[in-house]
């Protein structure tokens, strides 16, 4: 009998046991499963249209962009500028740095002298020629201060300037007729001498006659 009663136990055990395991079982299968993660947004794209390269300049462009260099005198002084982008002859350089520098009126007067009658003694040569048309009209044009210390150190009256006969040629030589007039003039009304019979007033009269005729 009591074989039978612990059967019976036994069997009533593995029953408590068959049917907790079932319940856990249905437990887990009726659990709502977990929606998907949302599937991750594509990143937005940037709807910007980038602007196209500045493009390069061109050699051309660079070198005008470029500051052009001052041409200098060569010389005692290599600050001062020349007038020309041509060489100055050597035996120039000297009274043409110190012209530069120089603040008595003769002192000037004697320097452009010498530059003016050498470079016109040279003027077959391009470059020695457009030297003497510079230095000659800035004698020129300061001889209005030059002319009555000039006459003071003279001892009272004005010595031959060849400056303005000569650059009367050399415009008259190049056309440039109208200037060597008013070149006559200006030595006129200084009462400058040329040295000829007919003075600076012949000289106009015949830089007039050539006009006409050109």
């Amino acid at each position: 009998m009591e074989i039978l009663f612990l059967i019976v136990v036994a069997v009533v055990v593995i029953a408590i046991i068959a049917v907790r395991k079932s319940k856990t079982e249905g437990a887990s299968e009726s659990k709502p499963v977990a929606p998907a993660a949302k599937a991750a947004k594509p990143p937005k794209q940037d709807t910007k249209v980038s602007a196209p390269p500045s493009p390069e300049p061109s050699e051309t462009e660079k070198s005008a962009a470029r500051p052009k260099a001052e041409p200098v005198i060569k010389g005692e002084s290599q600050t001062a500028p020349s007038p020309l982008a041509a060489d100055v002859p050597p035996e120039l350089e000297q009274s043409i740095a110190a012209l530069e520098h120089e603040k008595d009126p003769v002192a000037r007067h004697r320097l452009y002298q010498t530059i003016t009658e050498a470079s016109y003694k040279n003027r077959d040569d391009a470059a020695t020629r457009a030297l003497c048309k510079v230095y000659s009209q800035r004698h020129v044009d300061e001889f209005g201060a030059i002319s009555k210390p000039l006459k003071k150190a003279n001892g009272g009256k004005l010595p031959h300037v060849a400056t303005f006969q000569n650059y009367a040629n050399l415009l008259a030589e190049d056309g440039e007729f109208d200037g060597a007039i008013a070149v006559c003039e200006a030595a006129i009304r200084f009462g400058l001498d040329d040295k000829t019979k007919s003075g600076f007033a012949g000289r106009k009269a015949r830089i007039e006659k050539q006009k006409a005729k050109a």
